[in-house]
């Protein structure tokens, strides 16, 4: 039962019971259930609005996924965990440690 249907069914309630407005803690009560009415559709509304917003940060997360997948494609699995530290010769086959592309100029 959402929270609308319980304001919902509590004014029913009062309606039953034949509370009215001829008292003051009647009306208090009224007012009090106006309040939690309003409340509820407020409640509503901003679960709408969050639902509303998960989707479009999950459309954004896969979007952002094949981007970088794009991007980088299996950059991460081609190296080594040596994290480009070794010297001369490297621990694994992941090429950090072949210069062959790197053009030095004397001056």
């Amino acid at each position: 039962m959402t929270i609308g249907e319980k304001v919902a069914h509590l004014k029913g309630l009062m309606e039953g019971l034949n509370i009215g407005e001829a008292t003051p803690e009647a009306k208090t009560l009224a007012k009090i259930a106006d309040i939690l009415e309003d409340m509820a559709l407020a409640i509503e509304d901003l679960d709408d609005e969050c639902a509303s917003l998960n989707e479009y940060l999950e459309q954004i997360d896969e979007d952002l996924g094949r981007a970088e997948e794009e991007i980088y494609g299996d950059w991460e699995d081609d190296c080594c965990d040596c994290d480009d530290e070794c010297d001369d010769e490297c621990c694994c086959d992941c090429g950090c440690e072949d210069d062959s592309d790197i053009v030095e100029e004397e001056k």
